[in-house]
């Protein structure tokens, strides 16, 4: 990982902190991509975007069907982005 990607702690749950970075989108698809492969929960915030730009990511992801398997949801209230790969219902 980049340097500008740092572990924070976050109350008991790590949180990623993409920060310095000139392409902090890319930075979050990585970590998004990382998530399909693996059942890790996954709190991000990225620091300088706005809440209404998070949101309007969030809803642009939620329609791109490559990430359908992904549960991914903005949290407002800790300006985070969380997500983990969905398991396959039985």
């Amino acid at each position: 990982m980049p340097s500008e990607l740092l572990n924070t702690k976050n109350t008991s749950k790590t949180t990623h902190t993409i920060t310095n970075s000139d392409f902090k989108d890319v930075e979050l698809v990585k970590l998004m991509t990382d998530a399909l492969r693996n059942y890790t929960r996954y709190r991000v915030r990225v620091e300088g975007w706005s809440k209404e730009y998070s949101r309007h990511f969030e809803s642009d992801i939620k329609t791109i069907e490559h990430w359908n398997t992904l549960d991914f949801n903005y949290d407002p209230l800790y300006n985070t982005f969380v997500f983990t790969h969905r398991r396959k219902k039985q």
